[in-house]
């Protein structure tokens, strides 16, 4: 079984098309002597870059990986991403916390970097953010739920999706996960199966940026964690996230945080509650989410998993001289 399929799922760039990548390289406009490379998902997405990479650091160049996502140190089960970034990383910033024996350095989370959401009174929806669902399990991680789990997720969304068209009718908003659309990701499309069962749901279109859906969200209702509620918190945009331990387990060193995220009102681990507390805030959001016990949850939380500042490229530029 294996001798027949694993050269079957082996990426034909790593074989058949390697020179051609060698010979991209060495035509790519990228320079031939550099002392530092600074990548988030570059060592991921790009081949060329990926051998350029190579090449370089053969040749002295140091390269520094910074975080680039959800998922990096919150979750009791850890995706193949993190050892990997930090075995090849001279240096890796993150985006708050740091670990033992390990050269990580916090700078201010990218993806709030010189954004900014508005807090005017004309937003429209209650959006329900989701998640990816996997057909298979492609990674050690709880980003990818097969089986049982994407029941569990499945049934949790339908009966979020079903309370809150009851009491808030056409102000619910869905916004699907962009993997929905690649065939690449291998995701069990959600959007098919919420029309089946609402008709009459509106959904966010794929084209706007997440930062236009903020704008136009009385309360953001992220059903997992991952990169989108990080930046929700980070900018400061009302929100409460469900996530069920069972297919969600936290790290330790995350656990004390969103234990305060929980008695803050933000984090839930299950429908009833998170609905409950939507029915409760929802004539005074805004009130409930500027209160001091919120704002300090959040200040806390985003301190050690996504970083804000007042100065973020300077504070970049000073973790960059003090690695070098």
């Amino acid at each position: 079984y294996i001798k027949e399929l694993l050269p079957e799922f082996i990426p034909v760039v790593y074989l058949e098309k390697f020179n051609e990548i060698l010979e991209e390289e060495s035509k790519s406009k990228f320079p031939k002597n550099i002392k530092l490379i600074f990548t988030t998902i570059g060592i991921y997405t790009n081949d060329v870059f990926k051998v350029w990479v190579v090449k370089q650091i053969l040749k002295g160049s140091k390269l520094v990986v910074a975080q680039h996502g959800g998922h990096y140190a919150t979750f009791d089960i850890k995706s193949e991403s993190l050892p990997f970034e930090l075995f090849v990383s001279d240096y890796y910033f993150s985006w708050g916390w740091k670990l033992p024996g390990e050269s990580i350095k916090p700078i201010p989370a990218l993806i709030s970097i010189n954004k900014k959401i508005s807090r005017t009174s004309n937003k429209l929806f209650y959006t329900i953010i989701t998640r990816p669902i996997s057909k298979y399990c492609y990674i050690h991680s709880t980003g990818s739920l097969p089986g049982k789990k994407n029941e569990l997720y499945l049934g949790m969304l339908f009966e979020l999706t079903q309370k809150l068209l009851e009491s808030h009718k056409s102000k619910v908003l869905v916004r699907l996960h962009p993997g929905e659309s690649n065939e690449e990701e291998q995701e069990v499309p959600l959007g098919p199966q919420l029309i089946q069962n609402f008709p009459s749901l509106n959904f966010s279109s794929s084209t706007r940026s997440m930062l236009e859906v903020y704008d136009q969200s009385i309360l953001n209702i992220f059903t997992y964690d991952g990169t989108s509620f990080l930046q929700s918190m980070a900018l400061d945009v009302p929100c409460i996230l469900i996530s069920d331990p069972k297919t969600d387990p936290f790290s330790e060193l995350a656990r004390p945080f969103y234990h305060r995220l929980q008695e803050a009102g933000i984090y839930h681990t299950n429908v009833d509650s998170a609905y409950a507390h939507i029915l409760l805030v929802t004539e005074n959001i805004d009130t409930w989410w500027d209160s001091q016990n919120v704002q300090n949850a959040r200040k806390v939380y985003c301190e050690m998993f996504t970083r804000i500042s007042d100065t973020p490229l300077d504070d970049i530029v000073e973790a960059l001289k003090e690695s070098f």
